[in-house]
C-alpha cells in the first residue's frame, strides 16, 4: 500500500513537471538559449545599425549582415509623427527617418518620392 502511494506521488510530480514544460518551460528554455547565443555574438551583428537609401525602385537597406532592396509594393503607406517620417511595411513594421538628420532639400525630395509611390497616412 505504501509503495502505491509513493509511486502515485512520483507520478503526480512527473506529470506536473511535464505539464509545466509543455506550457511554460519550452519558452523559458528557448529564451535562455537565445540569451546565451546572443551574448556570444559579435557586437557588429547585434548593433542594429542600418542604412536606408530611397530611390525610384524602393528602399535599399544595408547593414553589417547584408544588403537588400525592398520594392515599393512591400510598403503600405507613409506619414509624419512628431519629428519622424515613417514608412509602414505590409507586416506593420516601421522604418523611421529622423528629419533632423536630413537637410531641407533631402526632406522635400524624400516626401516627394514617398508621395509618388505610397499613400500618405495621417495619425
Amino acid at each position: 500500500m505504501n509503495s502505491r502511494i509513493g509511486y502515485g506521488i512520483i507520478g503526480l510530480l512527473f506529470s506536473v513537471f511535464f505539464i509545466w514544460i509543455i506550457i511554460n518551460g519550452a519558452n523559458t528554455f528557448q529564451k535562455k538559449v537565445i540569451n546565451i547565443v546572443h551574448s556570444k555574438m559579435d557586437n557588429k551583428l547585434t548593433s542594429g545599425k542600418r542604412e536606408y537609401c530611397f530611390d525610384t525602385d524602393g528602399v535599399a537597406v544595408s547593414s553589417d549582415i547584408g544588403n537588400g532592396t525592398n520594392h515599393w509594393n512591400a510598403f503600405k503607406c507613409w506619414g509624419i509623427f512628431r519629428n519622424y517620417i515613417y514608412i509602414r511595411t505590409i507586416k506593420n513594421e516601421m522604418v523611421l527617418v529622423n528629419q533632423n538628420d536630413l537637410s531641407e532639400n533631402d526632406v522635400k525630395e524624400l516626401k516627394s518620392l514617398l508621395s509618388q509611390n505610397l499613400k500618405e497616412e495621417t495619425l
